[in-house]
């Protein structure tokens, strides 16, 4: 039988690192798009290189196997502590990109979006082990997946914190509505504009 006071002061430190390590775990639950994904898993890579802390990565396996690939960049030591935790999802299609679609709306994320609100119960299932587990357990999530994980406020130990993942491109198209959208109230402006009259 052991006993940390028989134990060299190098192993009890260890041994100490361990179990706090595991008094407080991160959740990443992205939302699956590509910028949103890479994204959380740069968070998750510095929580998990720079404090050591379990981090526990939620998606769809197709999604996290994407994440896995795209990693190569970063240190295969650090990537190796973050645990990617395969959540079943439904099969939906996609349809395939319009490139000049009249409508600036991206109609291929709706089935991500769909796909996303059904992972609601297998994320609160994990939450409800890993809650079991764990003193304290924190939630970081995809403004996106704000639904999908809301049953974490049901657990007391359990805590969630949006990460909002803000992409160039998205910028870029937010950019350029705004400006389509200043050239349109212009014009109805200056159609509709009566110079005073003088007197």
């Amino acid at each position: 039988m052991c006993s940390y006071e028989n134990l060299p002061n190098h192993e009890l430190d260890n041994q100490q690192v361990r179990i706090r390590a595991h008094e407080v775990v991160i959740v990443m639950v992205p939302f699956p798009s590509q910028g949103h994904l890479n994204q959380l898993l740069q968070l998750a890579y510095l929580i998990s290189s720079s404090y050591d802390l379990p981090v526990y990565y939620v998606g769809a396996s197709t999604h996290n196997q994407q994440v896995w690939i795209r990693a190569n960049t970063l240190n295969p030591l650090d990537i190796a502590k973050i645990h990617f935790h395969d959540i079943p999802t439904a099969e939906v299609a996609s349809p395939p990109l319009i490139f000049n679609a009249s409508s600036r709306s991206p109609s291929h994320l709706l089935p991500l979006w769909d796909a996303s609100m059904l992972m609601r119960e297998s994320i609160a299932s994990f939450l409800r082990n890993i809650s079991s587990k764990s003193r304290r357990v924190i939630v970081v999530h995809d403004p996106s997946m704000s639904f999908t994980v809301q049953d974490a406020s049901s657990f007391p130990n359990v805590e969630s914190y949006i990460f909002n993942c803000f992409q160039l491109s998205i910028c870029a198209v937010l950019c350029d509505s705004f400006v389509e959208c200043l050239s349109i109230l212009e014009k109805n402006y200056l159609k509709s504009y009566r110079p005073l009259k003088k007197r």
